[in-house]
């Protein structure tokens, strides 16, 4: 369960996600890796989300908590979702031959999500939480987005197109995932995404310290993201909560000056923004105490 006022990737990204992800033809293999991307994508909104907290709270607390389970969490989702796309190139022959290009392209781009994970590690190690750190932390969430766009836009699509023509069916497909699975152990699903659920409470409460709550809106339309903020700031007003962290992929300033005009308990002397990478803005609006 997540905490009562922290809220979850699935009901803040919507429909700015799930509707890009469409197929002429479709299977239930596909289905299934597709929704295991969205628990990597729900995973590194968290890791982002506490990066963000830490540099706009100045509170190491946020990261601290939620950096050594993502580690284990990375781990786990390696073996999890890494050898199914293995396999599944092995059975399309993508090894080698004219085709070698589609896994090229993947490992590059594995090796970059790789190497920033590195990074912000090696950040976190010589300069702690802060501004620098956070922006790892973007560039990193960044990698991992072109990751998963590149694997459902291209790769997936063509295997899928491939293995339609061969005589390997779902059922097939279906019983070596399922080998997979057996092969790590009963539960492993489970605890995995119990990874996240403890991410996401020990992040809600290190932030409730500071009377604080954050979500992330890159997936909205813009309309839609001033319909969410305005939901949250008649939620935390309810509940004596002053600041809300925000994720965004363009200058929020635009959007903090309508928030302006139509909400008096802004507190403009605490508004703070910063573009953390190329994609991601981190911007935090503050309410004045005890203004309804």
């Amino acid at each position: 369960m997540f905490h009562v006022f922290f809220d979850p990737i699935s009901r803040v990204w919507g429909d700015g996600i799930e509707s890009k992800n469409t197929w002429k033809k479709s299977s239930k293999w596909l289905d299934k890796l597709v929704e295991e991307h969205r628990i990597l994508k729900r995973a590194s909104n968290v890791l982002l989300l506490s990066a963000s907290s830490s540099y706009m709270l100045n509170e190491k607390e946020p990261f601290e908590q939620v950096l050594p389970i993502y580690i284990e969490f990375n781990g786990m989702y390696a073996l999890y979702h890494g050898r199914k796309e293995e396999i599944l190139a092995i059975l399309a022959g993508l090894l080698g031959g004219s085709k070698h290009w589609l896994i090229k392209d993947l490992e590059d781009l594995r090796l970059i999500v790789e190497d920033r994970f590195k990074d912000l590690f090696a950040i976190y190690a010589l300069m702690g939480w802060g501004e620098v750190l956070a922006s790892e932390v973007a560039m990193y969430y960044e990698a991992v987005e072109d990751l998963i766009e590149y694997e459902e836009r291209v790769l997936l699509p063509k295997i899928l197109d491939i293995l339609l023509k061969t005589e390997i069916s779902d059922q097939t497909i279906f019983q070596v995932f399922g080998g997979i699975e057996a092969s790590l152990g009963e539960g492993f699903r489970e605890r995995m995404l119990g990874l996240i659920d403890d991410m996401e409470k020990r992040l809600s409460s290190a932030i409730m310290k500071s009377n604080a709550t954050a979500i992330n809106i890159t997936g909205l339309k813009p309309y839609k993201k001033r319909v969410q903020i305005a939901k949250k700031i008649r939620e935390i007003k309810d509940k004596r909560i002053y600041k809300l962290i925000l994720i965004n992929n363009r200058d929020p300033a635009p959007l903090y000056h309508k928030l302006l005009s139509i909400e008096p308990c802004l507190d403009q002397n605490l508004f703070r923004a910063k573009q953390l990478s190329n994609r991601i803005w981190v911007f935090m609006i503050a309410l004045k105490e005890g203004c309804i």
